[in-house]
């Protein structure tokens, strides 16, 4: 009995800390972050909120798989808190040393929306196992392997998607320059230089 609470408890806490409670806490003290610069505290946060609830799913697998120890999930919320707020850092540093939100900034947030779609269709999966089998463990389990599968899956996009949108934001903000062909006030084609830049 005492587990179908917790299990039911974790998927709750799960969704709601993947919404986003923490970040925009974060916000409502130190504000909204401009668009152009990368804040690395933002980063952190947003890295905190990714770890915390991929530690918090470590650690519920291995507490009901195997031992049915608590301390391991304590123990993986820890590990995964400081994980994710180090590797927030990092990425955030990378990008405030370009000057803009690149890279890092579009990896976390493909790990935090394929988490969070993980997170729910992992739910679902788990609820329509525990109702055919009425072991309500399925329902943590099934919330906890999906939202550590989304995260993966999330960074794997991340990682390929993240160099072209990056390198595309780059080239709509260069001069372009060419040949145009227009015609004058007496119907006389003359060619000419045409130079163009996105502001």
């Amino acid at each position: 009995m005492f587990k179908k609470y917790v299990c039911s408890m974790l998927a709750v806490f799960m969704i709601a800390a993947a919404s986003g409670v923490s970040q925009s806490w974060a916000r409502g003290i130190f504000g909204d972050v401009p668009e152009e610069s990368p804040s690395v505290i933002d980063y952190a946060w947003r890295g905190l909120a990714i770890g915390t609830l991929a530690g918090l799913s470590a650690g519920y697998v291995r507490y009901a798989d195997e031992r049915d120890n608590t301390e391991d999930i304590a123990r993986s919320l820890g590990y995964g808190s400081l994980a994710g707020a180090g590797v927030g850092i990092l990425v955030g540093l990378a990008d405030a040393a370009s000057g803009k939100t690149g890279i890092g900034g579009i990896i976390l947030r493909d790990m935090r929306m394929g988490g969070s779609l993980g997170l729910v269709l992992g739910t679902i999966w788990g609820g329509i196992d525990a109702l055919g089998t009425n072991q309500w463990e399925s329902v943590g389990k099934g919330a906890a392997w999906g939202y550590l599968g989304g995260v993966v899956l999330g960074l794997g996009i991340g990682i390929i998607e993240a160099p072209e949108l990056v390198s595309e934001e780059a080239e709509r903000k260069t001069l372009r320059y060419g040949m145009s062909i227009f015609e004058d006030s007496q119907k006389n084609i003359c060619p000419a230089l045409s130079l163009s830049f996105p502001y």
